[in-house]
């Protein structure tokens, strides 16, 4: 403001809002069809999965526990809750709980989710050299292994747990533009063996024209370790990594 420069805020990641920001932000440099184009990606993603699951009940779509750690309930607007919300899922949120830290026995013998989604914060993401995908890997892994409250020892006699349906994601792929890449693969998860949804994303392709369109100076291949897709990876996966 002493300077008098204008300064315009664009939530990127909360409220399911990042589309209209990308907008507001092409139409500010200029560069308003490219920022159309990108919008009507993701509007045609969200889109596809509201109208699968627009026959279902809340009180019937998977339940889906995401969280930070496996051992609390996030607060809305921090991108997480609004993902799951996007892929068709509900909420612990939705069945009774409150955000705060949650004992893994409350989510083994009553919430009983149908799917875990286990988060991992980086803090500030220019500190993760993602120039070195061996080490950027191995550092991912690590905070899995190093965090008080392990991610794994805190979900493990978890139902989902003993029937293969966690997944895992890192902290910038479910906030900022690339979420819908998420968001697709979470919907392809939760809804897997549901007979009555036909609608399945190729998460693969949906990332590959991510990066070609807006990151062409990365290959899909930068972000494989003997693999396994570090954006998105299963619980085999993970435990491999982390034994």
């Amino acid at each position: 403001a002493p300077l008098n420069v204008s300064v315009v805020r664009l939530p990127f990641w909360e409220d399911n809002t990042c589309e209209s920001s990308v907008v507001t932000l092409g139409f500010l440099v200029c560069c308003q069809e490219a920022a159309n184009n990108y919008a009507a990606k993701v509007t045609d993603v969200l889109n596809k999965i509201q109208d699968a699951v627009k026959d279902i009940p809340m009180a019937e779509r998977p339940l889906v526990f995401q969280s930070y750690n496996g051992t609390s309930i996030s607060t809305m607007h921090n991108g997480i809750h609004e993902a799951v919300y996007a892929a068709g899922g509900k909420t612990p949120w939705d069945v009774g709980y409150s955000n705060g830290s949650v004992s893994i026995e409350e989510v083994n013998l009553n919430m009983n989710p149908d799917y875990i989604g286990l988060d991992q914060y980086y803090g500030f993401l220019e500190t993760w050299d993602i120039n070195d995908k061996e080490g950027s890997f191995k550092k991912m892994v690590d905070q899995l292994k190093g965090t008080d409250l392990k991610y794994i020892q805190a979900i493990n006699q978890s139902q989902p747990y003993k029937d293969g349906d966690v997944f895992g994601f890192n902290q910038g792929t479910y906030m900022g533009p690339a979420s819908y890449v998420t968001i697709a693969y979470m919907f392809n998860k939760i809804y897997e063996d549901n007979k009555s949804i036909t609608l399945k994303f190729d998460v693969d392709k949906l990332f590959a024209d991510y990066l070609a369109s807006y990151h062409p100076e990365f290959k899909v291949d930068d972000f494989v370790v003997s693999g396994i897709n570090v954006q998105y990876y299963n619980l085999q996966q993970l435990e491999a990594a982390t034994a």
